[in-house]
């Protein structure tokens, strides 16, 4: 779960604002009936209120003594009310922000949710009362704050429980597989059976016509007055919610892989889904690469590879292949294909995988590296890819062909980054044996190795000229080396005025150089 609740517009898909606050996981959200406002709860012992057009903080309402399980308006939209592991329910005035009636009966310490009936005169709430093992719903004066009637009969543990819009009907969900309607004005209630697991969420359609339910096994759509089954979603979700015109069902997805949170908007009838909602959790991205006309962003996430078009905000494609997490990422010079290596958690994954950008296809799986694979990069005319592994190798493929055409072997330990000077002819390296390497890209010959620093090397780059490499370390240094003989010339005539010697023994050690006599 995440510490961010997320506002988006339905139509456009584009995310509006992020709401930041909470300082642990966020788990319910609610809109006033106004929606002019959106209130949070969270397992930080808070709820928080929302201003829905700047996304500023309006209120923290404080005062459960450990999680906050759910959060709801009154129909007036005056009154928030909250449920916690405390064994509490609690009111709470939106414009100051202080705490009202305390409602406690429940035998429980775990109050599961609770919500006002449309005339906001009524509460019900759901618990798991452990004296009798019987899973009790309990029905309270909003303003009085008395119990005013328990409703006994489900078997297992208690979801949420909601009115229908005419406020005669509640609905319930719960562990023991079904779904109960309750007749408030008959005392009566009735079953519904069609779920084959745990059902966590229910509630009615806004005409009051349909009532959809949410579980392990995916939702279900009944028909409100007969009971029966009109239509089963197999969609992993871990909640849901109605739009106020009851035309669509929102599913929502926090979580449900690595790194990514989703919201799938779906047609109540037909059950066809009309968008999705996606966006990436800041801390599941471990590494990014921009495309070269600077239109897409791609993002490491977990196993994954998400593309992100920048000038419409929305997540384009979601690259899958690799069984563990992915150490590093690059595009090709004309942006089309997108190379990946693999990585070590929570299995070793020796491969490079080579990607087509448009159609999110996987066009082939590099093997040839027998242990982690920390880079790879493509050269600048995009024919070949170079990866670089905790084999101690340095390996070249055909881009075209995805065969192996060069082994490079002289690091002694793990081989951490490598990079391509701009002309395509020198590639450098560097690893754990404390040495940057250079290499000649269409021989594979190492050319030299580059001495100084005392740990290992965990960066290297060229400079834009080709003729300087910059290498950083674990030694906490980062150090310049000269790439080529018009870099040495370049220095030489820097210091050409002098006598002998013409370098000082720090610029030796800087440029890696022995002394010219």
């Amino acid at each position: 779960m995440t510490t961010l609740s997320r506002l988006w517009d339905i139509d456009t898909g584009k995310q509006l604002h992020i709401f930041e606050g909470h300082t642990e996981s966020v788990t319910s959200v609610a809109f006033s009936p106004d929606n002019q406002m959106l209130a949070s709860a969270s397992i930080d012992k808070s709820a928080r209120l929302w201003d829905v057009a700047s996304g500023s903080q309006i209120q923290v309402l404080q005062g459960h003594t450990t999680y906050v399980f759910s959060v709801a308006f009154s129909p007036d939209g005056r009154t928030v009310i909250t449920t916690s592991s405390d064994g509490t329910i609690r009111l709470w005035d939106v414009s100051s922000g202080k705490q009202g009636l305390t409602l406690q009966g429940h035998e429980t310490t775990d109050v599961n949710s609770a919500t006002f009936s449309p005339d906001g005169k009524t509460i019900v709430s759901t618990s798991t009362d452990g004296v009798t093992y019987e899973r009790i719903l309990r029905l309270w004066d909003a303003t009085s704050g008395a119990l005013l009637r328990s409703l006994p009969g489900h078997t297992g543990t208690l979801g949420s429980a909601n009115f229908s819009p005419d406020g005669k009907k509640i609905v319930s969900a719960s562990g023991d597989k079904t779904i109960r309607v309750w007749l408030l004005d008959s005392s009566e209630d009735y079953v519904l059976r069609g779920h084959t697991s745990y059902i966590w969420d229910t509630a009615f359609s806004s005409d009051g016509k349909y009532i959809v339910s949410n579980g392990e096994d995916g939702q279900r759509i009944w028909d409100a007055t007969s009971g029966k089954l009109i239509r089963s979603l197999q969609v992993g979700a871990n909640s849901i919610a109605l739009s106020p015109d009851g035309k669509t069902i929102f599913l929502s997805h926090i979580g449900s892989r690595p790194g990514i949170d989703q919201v799938e908007v779906r047609n109540i009838r037909s059950g066809n889904s009309v968008r999705t909602l996606l966006s990436y959790d800041k801390d599941g991205v471990s590494g990014i690469a921009l495309s070269p006309d600077e239109s897409i962003i791609a993002a490491i996430s977990d196993t994954q590879v998400l593309l992100w078009d920048i000038i419409n905000d929305r997540l384009i494609r979601v690259l899958q292949g690799h069984e563990a997490s992915i150490a590093a990422i690059a595009f090709s010079s004309d942006g089309k294909q997108l190379v990946s290596a693999g990585g070590l958690s929570p299995i070793k994954d020796t491969t490079v995988r080579l990607w087509d950008v448009d159609s999110g296809s996987q066009l082939c799986v590099l093997k040839g590296h027998t242990d982690y694979v920390q880079a790879a990069i493509f050269s600048p005319d995009g024919e070949t890819i170079i990866s670089a592994s905790d084999d101690s190798t340095i390996r070249l493929w055909n881009a075209k062909t995805c065969e192996q055409r060069k082994v490079l072997q002289g690091h002694t330990n793990y081989v951490n980054d490598v990079d391509i000077s701009p002309d395509g002819k020198m590639i450098a390296s560097g690893g754990n044996d404390r040495t940057v390497r250079l290499w000649d890209a269409t021989t594979g010959e190492q050319r030299s190795v580059l001495q100084g620093h005392t740990y290992s090397v965990f960066a290297v780059a060229f400079s834009p000229d080709g003729k300087t490499v910059i290498s950083a370390s674990g030694d906490g240094t980062i150090r310049l080396w000269i790439a080529s003989i018009e870099g040495l010339l370049d220095v030489a005539n820097a210091h050409i005025q002098r006598t002998p010697p013409l370098f000082t023994k720090e610029e030796q050690i800087r440029y890696g150089i022995d002394e010219v006599q």
